[in-house]
Protein backbone atom coordinates (compact mmCIF):
# COMPACT_ATOMS: atom_id res chain seq x y z
CA UNK A 1 0.00 0.00 0.00
CA UNK A 2 1.58 3.14 -0.69
CA UNK A 3 1.60 6.51 1.61
CA UNK A 4 -0.46 8.43 -0.46
CA UNK A 5 -3.49 5.41 -0.11
CA UNK A 6 -2.60 5.06 3.47
CA UNK A 7 -3.04 8.65 4.51
CA UNK A 8 -6.06 9.17 1.85
CA UNK A 9 -7.78 6.36 4.24
CA UNK A 10 -7.09 7.40 7.44
CA UNK A 11 -7.62 11.16 7.20
CA UNK A 12 -11.16 11.32 5.94
CA UNK A 13 -10.27 11.04 1.74
CA UNK A 14 -7.67 11.92 -0.71
CA UNK A 15 -8.49 15.59 -0.43
CA UNK A 16 -7.35 16.41 3.32
CA UNK A 17 -4.00 13.89 3.01
CA UNK A 18 -3.65 16.82 0.17
CA UNK A 19 -4.26 19.36 2.15
CA UNK A 20 -2.07 17.82 4.77
CA UNK A 21 0.99 16.96 2.21
CA UNK A 22 0.81 20.63 1.39
CA UNK A 23 0.66 21.96 5.18
CA UNK A 24 4.02 19.87 5.19
CA UNK A 25 5.40 21.06 2.63
CA UNK A 26 5.07 24.79 3.49
CA UNK A 27 6.69 24.07 6.79
CA UNK A 28 9.51 22.35 5.62
CA UNK A 29 9.85 25.51 3.42
CA UNK A 30 9.63 27.87 6.14
CA UNK A 31 11.98 26.23 8.54
CA UNK A 32 14.80 25.68 5.69
CA UNK A 33 14.10 29.52 5.36
CA UNK A 34 14.40 30.56 8.48
CA UNK A 35 17.84 28.64 8.59
CA UNK A 36 19.16 30.53 5.60
CA UNK A 37 17.51 34.13 5.87
CA UNK A 38 21.18 36.74 5.41
CA UNK A 39 22.01 37.92 8.93
CA UNK A 40 24.38 41.50 8.77
CA UNK A 41 25.63 40.74 11.97
CA UNK A 42 26.70 37.01 11.09
CA UNK A 43 28.24 38.65 7.70
CA UNK A 44 32.42 38.73 7.86
CA UNK A 45 33.26 40.97 4.87
CA UNK A 46 36.36 42.55 5.67
CA UNK A 47 36.37 46.26 3.95
CA UNK A 48 40.18 46.85 4.96
CA UNK A 49 41.47 49.11 2.58
CA UNK A 50 38.42 50.16 0.55
CA UNK A 51 37.35 53.51 0.22
CA UNK A 52 33.56 54.57 0.92
CA UNK A 53 31.48 57.79 0.21
CA UNK A 54 28.28 58.04 1.83
CA UNK A 55 26.42 61.90 0.63
CA UNK A 56 23.91 62.31 3.41
CA UNK A 57 25.82 60.34 6.21
CA UNK A 58 24.82 62.53 9.17
CA UNK A 59 21.24 60.93 9.75
CA UNK A 60 19.26 58.57 9.09
CA UNK A 61 19.92 55.30 6.47
CA UNK A 62 23.29 57.20 5.54
CA UNK A 63 24.56 57.26 8.98
CA UNK A 64 24.25 53.36 9.70
CA UNK A 65 25.19 52.84 6.52
CA UNK A 66 28.62 54.77 7.07
CA UNK A 67 28.92 53.04 10.90
CA UNK A 68 28.65 49.32 9.24
CA UNK A 69 31.45 50.43 6.45
CA UNK A 70 33.39 52.33 9.24
CA UNK A 71 33.20 49.22 11.61
CA UNK A 72 34.38 46.65 8.86
CA UNK A 73 37.25 48.62 7.90
CA UNK A 74 36.46 51.03 5.27
CA UNK A 75 37.78 54.18 5.07
CA UNK A 76 34.59 56.29 5.03
CA UNK A 77 34.14 59.63 3.85
CA UNK A 78 30.64 61.17 5.07
CA UNK A 79 29.57 63.98 2.61
CA UNK A 80 27.17 66.19 4.40
CA UNK A 81 25.15 69.42 3.79
CA UNK A 82 25.40 70.41 7.36
CA UNK A 83 29.09 70.46 9.04
CA UNK A 84 27.20 70.63 12.40
CA UNK A 85 25.42 67.35 11.95
CA UNK A 86 28.06 65.45 9.90
CA UNK A 87 30.22 66.44 12.88
CA UNK A 88 27.82 64.90 15.49
CA UNK A 89 27.45 61.79 13.03
CA UNK A 90 31.26 61.29 12.81
CA UNK A 91 31.57 61.00 16.46
CA UNK A 92 28.68 59.11 17.15
CA UNK A 93 30.62 56.67 14.40
CA UNK A 94 33.58 56.98 15.83
CA UNK A 95 31.91 56.08 19.47
CA UNK A 96 30.68 53.12 18.29
CA UNK A 97 34.17 52.14 15.80
CA UNK A 98 36.85 52.29 18.03
CA UNK A 99 39.61 52.30 14.91
CA UNK A 100 37.06 54.03 12.20
CA UNK A 101 38.77 55.98 9.04
CA UNK A 102 36.57 58.93 8.61
CA UNK A 103 36.38 61.77 6.98
CA UNK A 104 33.93 64.49 6.88
CA UNK A 105 33.38 66.66 3.51
CA UNK A 106 31.12 69.44 2.87
CA UNK A 107 28.52 68.86 -0.31
CA UNK A 108 25.18 70.31 -1.00
CA UNK A 109 23.65 68.02 -3.29
CA UNK A 110 21.24 71.17 -4.27
CA UNK A 111 24.62 73.39 -5.32
CA UNK A 112 26.32 72.10 -8.62
CA UNK A 113 28.97 74.15 -8.03
CA UNK A 114 29.53 72.33 -4.38
CA UNK A 115 28.85 68.84 -6.19
CA UNK A 116 31.97 70.17 -8.55
CA UNK A 117 34.05 71.22 -5.98
CA UNK A 118 33.91 68.27 -4.02
CA UNK A 119 34.11 65.83 -6.99
CA UNK A 120 37.78 68.05 -7.59
CA UNK A 121 38.67 67.20 -3.60
CA UNK A 122 37.68 63.55 -4.04
CA UNK A 123 39.37 63.07 -7.31
CA UNK A 124 42.43 65.02 -6.06
CA UNK A 125 42.43 63.07 -2.90
CA UNK A 126 41.01 59.24 -3.14
CA UNK A 127 42.33 57.75 -6.56
CA UNK A 128 40.14 54.73 -5.95
CA UNK A 129 36.50 54.92 -5.03
CA UNK A 130 35.56 51.55 -4.26
CA UNK A 131 31.75 51.94 -3.00
CA UNK A 132 29.20 54.70 -3.70
CA UNK A 133 26.58 55.06 -1.39
CA UNK A 134 23.98 57.94 -3.15
CA UNK A 135 21.46 58.30 -0.03
CA UNK A 136 21.52 62.01 -0.09
CA UNK A 137 19.75 64.06 -2.74
CA UNK A 138 17.53 66.95 -4.05
CA UNK A 139 13.62 66.01 -5.59
CA UNK A 140 10.81 67.63 -6.33
CA UNK A 141 11.80 71.14 -7.00
CA UNK A 142 11.35 72.94 -10.35
CA UNK A 143 13.73 74.58 -12.43
CA UNK A 144 12.61 78.04 -11.87
CA UNK A 145 13.39 77.49 -7.90
CA UNK A 146 16.96 76.84 -8.26
CA UNK A 147 19.68 79.42 -8.34
CA UNK A 148 21.78 80.14 -11.37
CA UNK A 149 24.39 78.70 -9.70
CA UNK A 150 23.26 75.00 -9.64
CA UNK A 151 23.38 74.26 -13.48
Amino acid sequence: MSLWSLLSTLILGRGSALLLLVYLFRLSVRLWHKTQLWDLQHCSTDLTGKTAVVTGANSGIGKVVSQELACRGARVILACRNRKHGQRALAEIQAACKDACLLLWDVDMSSMASIRSFARQLLRECPEIHLLVNNAAVCGMCLGMLPPSTF
